[in-house]
């Protein structure tokens, strides 16, 4: 999948961490010898996307347990306290308030983890089934996948976890997905389906065909690159 356009953000992008500290993290990662998250060719199986957007209070008991998860952000631990384990967990910020969402893992997820997250992700994930992969951002970071034989592992996730969680399933051959909390958009006050952490977004206003929704600047980016990609590279998604 090709990088998405700088033209298709209506605001501009600001980078977590710098490309030194995203490899400096990275190496670190590489030092615990975890696998790759493997590629399979296409297959029939859904997958079900489960963000951590405020509609996932309504939605999540639609959730079958018996079709394959991908949880991102806090909706593991949603749904853990339901009694729902999902078969993967993704992740791929390098920012250090995203480690509460790793604590109490449970033994039966896989955690399929980006290179640059944070370093102390390391240990609470230690003895568990973890599946790393690097995320592009960059000639820097393609250089260092060259020099440690690890092009294969690079991944253009986009510039949000819920659209990394979708390609990282297409790698392992789903292609056909049921998809909750990926809101990009607030319930009143409410930016997620619990506590989240980490810095609070303005809210603006934005319209869509005429009716107002609550959001910010960088979920109105992270809308307009899901647009961009489901013109560009249809999936099958409900």
């Amino acid at each position: 999948m090709e990088r998405t356009p700088d033209s298709v953000f209506k605001y501009p992008m600001k980078a977590a961490i710098d490309n030194a500290q995203r490899i400096s993290y990275m190496d670190t990662c590489m030092r615990f010898g975890w696998k790759e998250v493997g590629y399979s060719p296409g297959h029939g199986g859904v997958m079900q996307v489960v963000c951590y957007g405020p509609s996932l209070k309504k939605t999540w008991e639609k959730i079958d347990p018996a079709l394959p998860i991908i949880t991102v952000s806090g909706a593991r631990g949603f749904l853990v306290e339901r009694g729902i384990v999902p078969k993967y967990h993704a992740d791929m910020d390098p920012r250090e308030h995203k480690l509460r969402f790793l604590r109490n893992p449970h033994p039966r997820t896989t955690y399929l983890m980006a290179s640059c997250c944070h370093p102390m992700s390391w240990a609470l994930l230690c003895g568990l089934d973890v599946r790393i992969f690097h995320v592009w951002n960059g000639h820097q970071i393609e250089r260092w996948c060259d020099i440690k034989g690890q092009r294969q592992a690079m991944i253009y996730t986009g510039s949000h976890v819920g659209g990394c969680a979708i390609r990282l399933a297409q790698r392992m051959g789903y292609r056909k997905f049921i998809v909750h909390g990926m809101d990009m958009s607030f319930e009143t006050d409410a930016t997620h389906a619990g506590g989240h952490g980490g810095p609070v977004h303005k809210q603006e206003v934005e319209f869509v065909n005429d009716v107002p929704f609550i959001t910010s600047k960088i979920s109105v980016n992270m809308a307009d690159e899901m647009l961009h990609w489901l013109k560009t590279d249809p999936i099958d998604a409900t």
